[in-house]
């Protein structure tokens, strides 16, 4: 298009289409016709005026060799050249062959006979360019010399970027056609024709060669074809070059040198540019061209500085020259003197040196510009440069960055708006001109300028500082000290290994890249003197010490948590990864771990890939020192080469010492020390890692603390917070397949409002001694204690004296208003008989059903079940109540209103009080409890569900290499799920650890019939199919395990070689209450329960070592089914046998299993039954769902967890209701992840404050002492109120509570950030550290004085106040660290003490 003329075209093709545009434009009525006419032959006018110019300045651009690298108006000086040297030198009745492209413009710009036309319409054209395009293919030179033969051709032009360019393969000459997709370079033609004696190399620079084919009278007899690489090849045509134009020929090796470097050809690259090194001493644009190859090719800028500074010496008036040398010096060298003396002279042109402004370059006027503003201050000379940039170069990069400097902080498209921008830079034929000589520029040298970045601070230029040397900076004393890090090559070999990671040039970094610390002068007085230090930076470098492929390397945390662990743990891992380090190790539990290797985990990108999201550190830090000695050794041992210590001040000392070991063992290992600390007190660093979170957590903790009282109980907050943070539960919710059952302490009415006993029961004191209770007693009195001190008259009954059915009618023909089931409290004497235990777990089970279709037949008021150690099954004997919680969830659907309050407790000395509170509290029947403790210190605990996101760790299941897996229930179809998943595994493991042995267990599947049902046939033979193909022995096998006969057998026929079970064996005998039956429950019991605790006692017996896991199927319906009361018990029990082998030390998690939908009864249910469980709040999930959840329940290393899937929606529309009381509880346990709306009632009445303290706990107020106090301050304001007669709305105590559990899990050094690192917050009433002098009265005085005029102090104190307020013992921990006396109790007792001796009465301690 540029050769014809586009905008004629243009304006052609819009006067053809319609003249109306420009009749409009010229303002004509009329004459279409005659106009489009005119406007066709002036178009044709001026495009043959255009023609006519270009034609008169052929022969092209004459002597333009000279000044190629003066001038930049012409974008191509390589191109020039070549057209300069083809006429002159070239006959011109000599015929060229060339490229179809280059032939056009050899035809414009020379007047030489061409070969290739540029049009080949005809075939004969066509066949033409076929047969001469042989020099793009693998041809060799003799045959391509008999075709310039046949075309009478001698000469032929080669463009280097073209030679491994092939445009297509030709059809016929398929002979010399390069293979399709290999194109290796000695097999070109390119590099064969120039080493061939039958063709002379005439002249070459960057872009072009010129071959003559020799006549065969000149070519030798004997010659040989030489190489490219060789210097015999160049060497004709180089001295040639020194005969004709010697000022310029080193400069063109140089080029041409780089062009081949770009085709990567190093030895090539080398060869010319030895030889221009020693021919180039007067080449200014040599000089030029190597500063730039050692600059940006090679990465080495210091070196890069003598050739930019001979190049402007040798053309000072060379405008490249002279901008290249400026930024060098300002950028690289940052040597102002020596760029003073360099620019100063150019403020003015004087002889034989033009001034910056007479060169004319719009770059360097641009770059000069800030020069001259920020280093010489003047800013004549400044406006002047930029104006000429302006002018000359509006589209120069330069200009653009700069822009905001000289137009008080806008922009250039802000300034200048988009038109004026696009009229700048299309119109203006100067800027024009200068935008192409900027193209050319970096189309030549193929760089960008180095300042395209740079951003320039926007005061007036009077608030610019003189630019200083770091010798001006440095005060009077102050010195600069390099840390010199030990160098491994300089003791044993490097492996010299390339980097094969692409990094940007400036990210690559040598032996020279350091940093120093910030200079700082606390005052114009500060003339102590202070030492400086630099460090070494890391980063990329281009040659490595060791070869990644034959490293291994191991990570480890020590001392104390830090924000951002987990990231730096991710990165390490990730980047040695890409490096292509095959082994790295994750050493847990600290410097202590280190000497245990095979506890070490291994980390892999999947592994890592989430931990960022996590807190903490995966790997457990922890304090201690073993003898770094050992380290050393255990280093060797397993061949670590590089070992990456993350720690603070102490444990840096430690790897300090540990590398000393390696080097006294002669053990090669880079010891890497990444500086962990929130103090942000590193010399060289600005910031280190950990630090912003630190401070924004504890900017976070503080202002929760200073937090006023929000009206939480009022209606309309309330429902706007509930509202506002539902989708963020409902987002959690969904997706969410595993749940952990978890305890959380939460005080009773007791603690809450430090009442007496009286007060505390539901109705008073005087109604509850009126309540008629009845009670199945245990034989440690606990029950008959507790009554006794709430003064209750009641009913006992022991277990020897149950009554049967008909006696049950007789004593539950009066209303009850309490029954209290106690039996489950007894543990039994002889548990280690496994006959013995189960017969007492028969025996609870069937009292306790017997009492729940009793008790729907003649309801009672309440009904409280208590058991000791159900679920910390220490003891064997603790087993035997492990059926009643899942059954008494049943019950309590089935009995929706009747409260059932389950208590579980872990003695019975001391619990009467609490049991007693419990049994008549406003919260009965809540939630699950557990009484943990003696006397005043029982705590009390209550049970919720919650996802296991945060109990999740790195653990991951990995598939036995040999021995048994026994799965029980073998015909079912889950045992056919669960065996083609573990072979799943077994492949899976194969395939990753293709350097082990293969997985080659067997799979034993024992059921009572020993055969595979018809309707699990195909399923089984999938499982056979599958385990062939994997060489892994599967079978089913006869065995009933609910006999405890033929489980002994069995275990003892295969121990020790058993390393898996998996029992999935059950029956369903779902039926109400009034259906349920003892014979349905006993069957449940025997092939889930018994069986799972035939197999736990002969494992036991026969020491199975080698056992891996035991997975016992339990089922969701634990936590209440209606009609499931026996299949919930039965499953539970499992739940807490797991718990009792966790106990043990043994292998075992029990998985509460939801509905599966692909598998089992599901997949045989009716589409109406499907549909309904699908929309209920539990539905069905898949088998990835299944599988997924239950992998992440496994990386929890708990004994139980539950794997189900969840309708967030119904779940939500049900924890809203609270009508009965089994709702009531059910939200209550799921509202740690459901939540929960706030109550309708805004009054303040006792019946409302367990709801108030249960939606507190929602809003995450954890129940600490600032949350206690609140609720005394709420207390002591509604007396104060009713004596007065006023009234107000009532408000929830503020959110102060979290700070210290908020602090403790974000590892936040709270008084150090909010103290010494940021100016004190108005929140914080009193921050107290060690560095300051205490005046302990003072701060007492001071509290008392804030609680009297402001209600409420916020202290916050420093651990370090141990050492200063307290005196330490001086001992050390094993990490060396001081021991530091809890000032935190102290402090607190002192402000009581003195808060009781101000008041008297002890009352202005409880807002503390």
């Amino acid at each position: 298009m540029s050769g014809i003329g586009a905008p004629f075209l243009l304006l052609l093709a819009c006067s053809a289409s319609s003249p109306r545009q420009l009749q409009v434009l010229l303002g004509l009525d009329s004459g279409g016709r005659w106009l489009r006419l005119a406007v066709i032959l002036l178009a044709a006018g001026a495009q043959l005026g255009r023609l006519a110019f270009l034609c008169s300045k052929l022969p092209f651009i004459e002597n333009r060799h000279a000044s190629i690298h003066a001038d930049k108006a012409w974008p191509d000086g390589d191109r020039g050249e070549f057209f300069n040297w083809m006429t002159r030198h070239v006959p011109k009745e000599e015929i060229v062959l060339a490229a179809m492209t280059l032939s056009a413009e050899l035809r414009l710009a020379t007047p030489l006979k061409l070969a290739i036309h540029p049009q080949f319409e005809a075939q004969h054209l066509r066949d033409r360019v076929q047969e001469l395009y042989q020099f793009y293919q693998c041809t060799p030179p003799a045959s391509f010399a008999k075709t310039m033969k046949k075309y009478r051709s001698r000469y032929l032009v080669l463009e280097f970027k073209r030679c491994s360019f092939g445009p297509f393969l030709l059809d016929k000459y398929p002979e010399v056609n390069c293979k399709e997709g290999d194109r290796p370079w000695q097999d070109l033609f390119c590099p064969r024709a120039l080493a061939s004696p039958l063709f002379e190399l005439q002249w070459a620079n960057a872009e072009f060669a010129v071959l003559r084919l020799r006549g065969k009278e000149e070519v030798p007899r004997e010659a040989k074809a030489g190489s490219v690489a060789d210097l015999h090849t160049w060497e004709p045509m180089l001295k040639r070059c020194l005969e004709e134009e010697p000022e310029h020929c080193a400069a063109r090796a140089a080029d041409l040198a780089l062009a081949f470097r770009k085709m990567g050809q190093p030895k090539v690259t080398q060869t010319l540019l030895k030889w221009a090194e020693q021919h180039g001493s007067k080449d200014a644009a040599f000089q030029y061209i190597m500063g730039y190859h050692l600059d940006y090719n090679l990465d080495q800028s210091q070196r890069a500085g003598q050739y930019y500074q001979r190049a402007s010496e040798l053309e000072p008036n060379n405008p490249v020259f002279v901008k290249e040398y400026l930024m060098w010096l300002e950028l690289i060298a940052k040597d102002n003197r020596t760029l003073v003396r360099f620019l100063g002279p150019r403020r003015f042109s004087s002889e034989g040196l033009a001034s910056l402004g007479a060169l004319g370059c719009p770059a360097l006027a641009c770059e000069a510009s800030v020069t001259a503003r920020e280093l010489f201050q003047d800013l004549d000379w400044s406006q002047e440069l930029w104006s000429l940039a302006l002018e000359r170069g509006i589209c120069n990069p330069c200009v653009g960055n700069n822009w905001a400097l000289h137009a008080e902080g806008q922009s250039m498209r802000q300034d200048l708006g988009d038109w004026e921008l696009l009229v700048s830079a299309f119109w203006r034929r100067s800027m024009r001109s200068s935008m192409l000589g900027v193209a050319g520029n970096a189309g030549r040298y193929g760089h960008q300028a180095r300042r395209v970045n740079r951003t320039w601070s926007l005061k007036p230029i009077f608030a610019l500082s003189k630019g200083s040397s770091i010798n001006e900076l440095l005060q009077p004393g102050d010195v600069v000290k390099r840390l010199q890090v030990v160098n491994l090559g300089d003791t044993f070999a490097s492996a010299q290994a390339p980097n094969t990671l692409k990094f940007p040039g400036e990210m690559v970094l040598t032996e020279h890249s350091w940093s120093t610390q910030t200079l700082m002068r606390h005052n114009r007085r500060d003339d102590r003197g202070h030492a400086y230090v630099q460090l070494l930076r890391s980063g990329p470098r281009k040659t490595l010490h060791f070869d990644p492929a034959s490293s291994s390397a191991v990570i480890v945390t020590c001392g104390g948590l830090c924000p951002g662990l987990n990231s730096v743990i991710r990165e390490i891992v990730m980047t040695l990864t890409s490096y292509g380090v095959q082994h790295i190790y994750g050493c847990k539990g600290g410097y202590k771990g280190m000497v245990k290797p095979d506890d070490w985990v291994t980390l892999t990108p999947a592994v890592v890939q989430d931990i960022h999201n996590k807190g903490g550190t995966i790997l457990v830090s922890d304090r201690g020192n073993p003898p770094h000695m050992d380290i050393a050794k255990t280093l060797k041992e397993r061949n670590i080469r590089q070992y990456f210590v993350i720690g603070g001040d102490g444990t840096q000392m430690g790897a300090f010492e540990t590398f000393t070991a390696t080097q006294e063992i002669q053990h090669e290992v880079a010891v890497v020390g990444v500086p962990k600390t929130i103090d942000n007190d590193i010399p060289v660093l600005d910031r280190s890692f950990g630090f912003n979170t630190a401070c924004s957590e504890a900017e976070r903790a503080i202002d929760s603390a200073y937090t006023e009282r929000l009206p939480y109980f009022s209606t309309e907050h309330g429902q706007r917070h509930y509202e506002n943070t539902l989708p963020e539960y409902l987002e959690k919710m969904r997706g969410n397949m595993c749940w952990i059952q978890e305890w959380y302490e939460e005080p009773g009415l007791a603690e809450l409002w430090q009442l007496p006993l009286e007060a505390q029961l539901a109705d008073g004191a005087s109604n509850v001694r009126k309540e008629e209770v009845l009670v199945f007693e245990d034989q440690g009195r606990l029950c008959r204690d507790a009554l006794e001190c709430s003064g209750v008259r009641a009913t006992f009954v022991s277990d020897s004296d149950f009554p049967d059915q008909e006696g049950f009618k007789a004593l539950l023909s009066k209303r009850w208003d309490l029954v209290v089931f106690g039996f489950g409290l007894d543990l039994l004497a002889q548990a280690e008989v496994t006959e013995e235990l189960w017969a007492r777990t028969e025996a609870l089970s069937r009292w306790y059903l017997e009492l729940a279709r009793a008790l729907q037949r003649s309801p009672c008021g309440r009904l409280a079940v208590l058991t000791r150690d159900a679920f910390f099954p220490k003891r064997r004997a603790s087993l035997a109540a492990g059926c009643l919680w899942a059954m008494g969830n049943c019950i309590r659907l089935e009995l929706a209103d009747l409260p059932l309050q389950y208590i579980d407790v872990s003695g019975t000395e001391g619990l009467a009080p609490s049991l007693a509170a419990e049994l008549f509290s406003q919260a009965f029947g809540s939630s699950t409890l557990r009484l943990a403790g003696v006397g005043a210190s029982v705590g009390r605990f209550v049970l919720r569900q919650v996802p296991s996101e945060q109990y999740q760790l790195r653990h991951r299941f990995e598939p036995p290499a040999s021995g048994e897996i026994l799965i029980t229930g073998g015909n079912g179809s889950l045992a056919q799920v669960f065996a083609l998943h573990l072979l799943q595994q077994a492949e899976r493991w194969n395939r990753e650890n293709f350097d082990l042995p293969v997985c080659s267990f067997r799979l034993l599947m024992l059921s009572r019939s020993g055969s595979v049902r018809e309707r699990e046939l195909e399923a089984w033979r999938r499982v056979q199919s599958y385990a062939k193909s994997l060489k892994i022995q599967v079978e089913q096998r006869r065995c009933d395990v609910g006999c405890a006969q033929e489980v002994e057998d069995l275990v003892a026929s295969l121990s020790p070689r058993i390393v898996g079970v998996v029992h999935t064996a059950g029956v369903l005998q779902d039926a109400l209450l009034p259906g349920q039956s003892w014979e349905k429950m006993a069957a449940t019991l025997g092939c889930k329960a018994k069986a799972a605790l035939y197999l736990h006692d002969s494992l036991e017996r026969h020491k199975s070592n080698q056992l891996n896991f035991f997975w016992a199927f339990s089922s969701s319906s634990v936590s209440g089914n209606m009609g499931q009361v026996n299949y919930a018990g039965a499953n539970h029990f499992l739940d807490g046998l797991m718990r009792h082998r966790h106990a043990l030390g043994r292998p075992g998690v029990a998985m509460q299993w939801g509905a599966w939908g692909e598998a089992g009864m599901a997949a045989n249910m009716s589409a109406p039954m499907r549909a309904a469980i699908m929309s209920s709040h539990l539905p069905f999930f898949s088998n990835e769902e299944g599988f997924r959840g239950m992998h992440e329940g496994i990386s929890c290393k708990l004994p139980s967890f539950a794997v189900f899937k969840h309708n967030p929606e119904v779940l939500v529309q049900m924890a809203t209701s609270g009508a009965t009381a089994a709702e009531r509880y059910a939200r209550n346990f799921a509202s740690e992840f459901c939540p929960v709306p706030p109550p309708a009632k805004a009054a303040v009445a006792q019946e409302f404050w367990y709801d108030l303290w249960r939606m507190a706990r929602q809003r995450k107020i954890a129940c600490g002492s600032l949350w206690i106090a609140g609720l005394l301050q709420l207390c002591e304001e509604k007396e104060e109120d009713e004596l007065q007669g006023r009234s107000r709305p009532f408000s929830a105590p503020r959110e102060s509570d979290e700070v210290e559990a908020t602090c403790n899990a974000h590892c936040i050094g709270l008084v150090k950030l909010m103290g010494r690192l940021a100016p004190a917050r108005s929140s914080a009433d009193m921050c107290l550290l060690p560095e300051m002098d205490i005046s302990l009265p003072r701060v007492l005085s001071h509290a008392m004085h804030l609680l009297k005029t402001k209600g409420h102090a916020v202290i916050v104190v420093a651990e370090g106040c141990g050492d200063t307020l307290l005196k330490s013992s001086g001992e050390r921990d094993a990490g060396g660290n001081k021991k530091l006396a809890d000032v935190g109790p102290w402090l607190k007792e002192q402000l009581l003490s003195y808060a009781k001796r101000r008041s008297g009465k002890g009352r202005a301690f409880r807002r503390f």
